[in-house]
């Protein structure tokens, strides 16, 4: 079991350390209206990176949230521009057509019982695959001045997409870390046998993390596309790295049974600011590319051997066997 809170102090140290390296790598970069924009720009992978958290505390992995984000900003496009639906309706319909694509996942993985890489894998390709073959490359543009001030637009300074980011952060921590729910996911990540025998409901917390990480993929792509100014088949082709990237970083145990919102969020703001000093420094995309690959196995092999604490996998098995599973409270 990993030590969550060392780890969170690791990223929070690390954190601290990449502001004063990319500060002395452009002096644009503490300036306040540049962070906010940095957060700005980081807030999609910020809302998915946190129910891809929730998805690889259970064990699983969903490689579709890109793809689906895609897909449902066309469809929201396509609904406003071609049917002439209002732009919010259209935008409620997407995200409710996202969700319906994570329970899709959710078929797959819980009835079909397809493990959730070769499940997320299919879907990844087949929800890109739609959006290519409804958008043909064209994209949409064009959208209202009211929509597009989502993406762009601030309350006090504060863009609305870092709040609605924080929001969803905060909500989701005080529903893992106060409920059950929480207990179960570490249950089932760290052995799912014994979480169905001490009677935690399995599928249907499965279900909920899927359509949970469908529906954020949804509102992700209103972000984006009021952001961007244009819906786009090939929105965030190569998005999932990164959302990956930042659960693993933040603590989650590609194994299953440890994952933090916190550190998943401190994630976030690393990378976000590696990328953006790297761009003020004028440092090319394939090579921050090359960054985050190095960060994702990086992470990983760091916390398998620094990371964990003396809590070991037999004493959870008891625990489990008593019906009284470990909370997820992202701490030790």
């Amino acid at each position: 079991m990993r030590n969550i809170r060392k780890i969170e102090l690791i990223l929070l140290g690390i954190l601290i350390l990449v502001f004063v390296i990319m500060s002395f790598l452009s002096k644009q970069f503490l300036n306040v209206s540049a962070l906010l924009q940095v957060l700005q720009l980081s807030a999609e992978l910020g809302i998915m990176a946190v129910p891809m958290t929730l998805i690889i505390v259970t064990g699983g992995i969903d490689l579709s949230l890109a793809s689906n984000l895609a897909l449902s900003g066309i469809i929201m496009g396509y609904l406003w521009a071609l049917f002439g639906i209002n732009i919010w309706i259209a935008a409620v319909l997407a995200i409710a057509f996202a969700g319906l694509a994570g329970l899709f996942n959710a078929v797959l993985i819980t009835r079909l019982d397809i493990p959730p890489l070769l499940a997320t894998l299919g879907t990844w390709a087949a929800y890109r695959g739609l959006a290519l073959g409804i958008d043909k490359g064209k994209g949409i543009s064009g959208f209202p001045q009211s929509f597009l001030n989502l993406g762009k637009g601030s309350l006090m300074g504060i863009p609305y997409s870092l709040l609605i980011w924080a929001a969803i952060s905060i909500v989701i921590y005080l529903f893992v870390t106060k409920t059950a729910f929480g207990r179960y996911l570490s249950a089932i990540g760290y052995n799912e046998t014994g979480a169905i025998y001490s009677g935690v409901p399995v599928r249907r917390v499965k279900v909920a993390i899927y359509v949970l990480a469908g529906l954020l993929a949804g509102l992700a792509a209103v972000i984006y596309t009021s952001r961007v100014g244009a819906a786009k088949s090939n929105a965030y082709s190569n998005g999932i790295l990164s959302v990956v990237a930042a659960a693993v970083l933040g603590g989650a145990d590609v194994k299953g049974g440890s994952g933090t919102i916190l550190g998943t969020t401190l994630a976030v703001l690393i990378m976000a600011s590696i990328n953006a000093g790297l761009i003020m420094a004028n440092v090319q995309q394939t090579v921050q590319e090359m960054i985050i690959a190095v960060i994702l196995v990086g992470s990983i092999t760091f916390y398998e051997y620094v990371g964990r604490s003396k809590v070991n996998r037999s004493r959870f098995t008891k625990q489990v066997k008593d019906k009284n599973p470990p909370v997820y409270t992202g701490k030790k």
